[in-house]
């Protein structure tokens, strides 16, 4: 790509990376001060059965939830420090996205620079935690994370795979290898959240459409039984998780009429897309201006006005399907999603908006206001170095509840390591309306906590707010 007075451009899009990843880096050390909470406790303990992870894993899907794959994430948490994991994450989801638009920019022969892909990776990720609707329970709960927001994470790698061993004839033993492969990975990521798998199936199926539309016989052949099974592997995992005999435990209300169905998978989309321009007007404006700014600067030749054309009435139908999709199994088991089921839809509106300000940026480009637009692009950055700085404000608070967690715990375990087990705590706040110890020691988050210590039972004052000595 030949940009002319592109110095001045590339240093726009470093300081839009830079004052992105900085957001990122405080988001991700956020995450360092992650603590166990009400389900965390009960998986953790299950990771470290004696019977071996597989096992577990089995008994889990028998008897107490459909998921079966996110043990797997908890066992590693374990190993790892669960305060290190959604910091893993982050970083991952940025990398994934990263690679999948190299990639993508290998195969359409496009000649991006590699800068510019990286600032528009790590605005999405900014801007899609930013706007997460409950960011606690999304990004560093760990039961949250890893329904809701590890699924993304993985997805990009999985699409990788798919578009590298795409852009190469292969021999039809390595395709139907590789085909095998991603059967057994979708359907490992499928097993973390059917809101996810859902919309990752969407997903595909639009990749795969977008293959017989402009790619050649051999690429269809190909992208078919790529794709295809792919697919297979996220339409296996749904049907595992329907069929769990643990779904009687989380609903056990009627089947839901097929009418009211689709007519939620109407409302419910509608309902999120308005209440994003009403509730968060200043970072859909710039998720649009942004990327009108960055696309405003390619050269006409990389600009099929009549493609463009088409793609922005495209784009918002596509955006809404697969928010949709992403709303399907709670539509049709609960009702409206809860917040943090609402993250994927958050990230995919967040890429709709991006896209519409890309087409937009490249439809009304003109080499006499480039050098306006880049200067507009540089001022930009204030708003992802904003982001910066809130998330930076909110750390004592994070602080202040990793450290009076950390007390509890080393408080219960030194009572277990004397030989107390029936040990009773002063109350502490939850975070993000997450369910903290009871009163009952019977409680299921109690139980949970006290299969994890090792303990009879753990409770918590109904007076004392002090520790004794």
């Amino acid at each position: 790509m030949n940009f002319k007075k592109r110095s001045l451009f590339e240093y726009a899009l470093l300081l839009q990376a830079f004052a992105s990843g900085l957001a990122l880096t405080v988001y991700a050390y956020i995450g360092t001060f992650t603590r166990l909470l009400a389900d965390d406790y009960y998986h953790i303990y299950l990771t470290r059965s004696a019977d071996g992870l597989l096992a577990t894993s089995i008994e889990k899907y028998l008897e107490i939830s459909n998921r079966y794959s996110n043990l797997l994430l908890f066992a590693l948490g374990d190993q790892l420090g669960q305060q290190w994991l959604p910091t893993l994450m982050i970083f991952l989801w940025l990398l994934g996205l990263l690679w999948l638009f190299i990639e993508l920019n290998k195969r359409a022969k496009s000649q991006l620079p590699h800068l510019m892909l990286l600032a528009i990776a790590s605005l999405l990720v900014f801007l899609s935690i930013l706007q997460a609707p409950n960011l606690y329970q999304t990004i560093y709960w760990l039961s949250g994370m890893t329904a809701y927001f590890a699924p993304l994470v993985f997805f990009p790698f999985l699409l990788v795979g798919i578009f590298a061993f795409l852009r190469k004839s292969r021999p039809k033993v390595a395709l139907f290898g590789m085909a095998l492969f991603n059967t057994l990975i979708a359907f490992l990521i499928g097993g973390l959240s059917e809101t996810v798998g859902a919309m990752h199936i969407s997903i595909l199926a639009l990749i795969l459409i977008t293959f017989w539309i402009w790619g050649t016989k051999e690429q269809r052949i190909s992208a078919s039984v790529l794709l295809g099974s792919t697919m297979l592997g996220g339409l296996l995992s749904l049907a595992t998780m329907a069929l769990s005999p643990a779904n009687t435990i989380r609903s056990s209300a009627p089947p839901l009429p097929i009418p009211v169905f689709i007519e939620r998978l109407f409302i419910f989309p509608y309902g999120f897309i308005t209440d994003t321009f009403k509730t968060l007007p200043l970072p859909t404006l710039f998720t649009v201006l942004v990327a009108f700014l960055i696309f405003n600067n390619l050269p006409s030749h990389l600009k099929d006005r009549k493609l463009i054309s088409y793609s922005l009435a495209l784009a918002p139908i596509i955006t809404f399907a697969l928010i949709a999709a992403s709303f399907a199994p709670s539509a049709y088991a609960l009702s409206y999603p809860d917040a943090r089921v609402r993250f994927p839809a958050r990230f995919i509106m967040t890429s709709g908006l991006f896209i519409e300000g890309a087409l937009l940026g490249m439809l009304f480009a003109r080499e006499k206001f480039r050098t306006l637009s880049t200067l507009f692009l540089v001022a930009a950055a204030i708003y992802p170095l904003r982001g910066a700085w809130q998330a930076y404000q909110s750390l004592p608070k994070y602080q202040a509840y990793a450290n009076a967690w950390d007390t509890r715990d080393a408080y219960i375990q030194s009572k277990r390591d004397s030989g107390i087990m029936d040990i009773a705590v002063p109350p502490m706040d939850g975070m993000a309306g997450i369910k903290e110890f009871d009163i009952d020691p019977n409680h299921w988050v109690n139980r949970g906590a006290a299969d994890y210590y090792g303990v009879d039972a753990i409770s918590v004052h109904s007076t004392s707010l002090d520790y004794d000595e």
